[in-house]
């Protein structure tokens, strides 16, 4: 039985749902290429202090868009900023790195309990942990290039989601 730690892996959270049948996808996933499916992972970068509420719906309004326009979207990635960052932007009102985490973990998995159907997302800590800053597109290539050494036949994109302050 896998441990909460690693149920709450992104990778293996990507693992996991690439091996299920039970997940939501959409109806037109075939890109026209025989054997090509669009598959989509969503990354949210931010300082995520805290997290709220309309930071997770955003990730389920973009799923639920892309889905009906023919993508399979499989998880969500959630990729806090690093202390050094969130604290010169934010001073004495700066949560640190641990701290956002463990609050954007609570948070999905009250979402999870309440509906366990819903999109995965997870936390991905990789650039909370650099230690410099690393700008969102840094952000994505790097997960991009994790999930394309971990799946190289699975082509999957990832889709950068920003908020309205950007």
């Amino acid at each position: 039985m896998a441990s909460t730690q690693d149920s709450l892996d992104p990778i293996v959270t990507l693992k996991n749902v690439l091996k299920s049948e039970k997940r939501p996808r959409s109806p037109k996933t075939a890109t026209g290429v025989p054997g090509v499916i669009k598959r989509a992972v969503l990354l949210g970068t931010g300082s995520y202090n805290p997290i709220h509420r309309m930071h997770v719906e955003m990730f389920d309004a973009a799923a639920d868009y892309l889905m009906k326009i023919g993508w399979d979207v499989l998880a969500g990635f959630i990729s806090p900023s690093a202390d050094h960052y969130v604290g010169r932007k934010l001073g004495e009102e700066a949560i640190l790195f641990e701290a956002r985490c463990e609050m954007v973990k609570l948070a999905i998995q009250e979402r999870e309990k309440k509906n366990p159907h819903v999109l995965p997302i997870r936390v991905h800590t990789w650039e909370g942990r650099q230690p410099v800053f690393v700008d969102f597109p840094d952000v994505h290539d790097e997960i991009s290039k994790q999930i394309a050494s971990e799946f190289p036949q699975a082509n999957i994109t990832v889709l950068y989601l920003c908020g309205m302050d950007l």
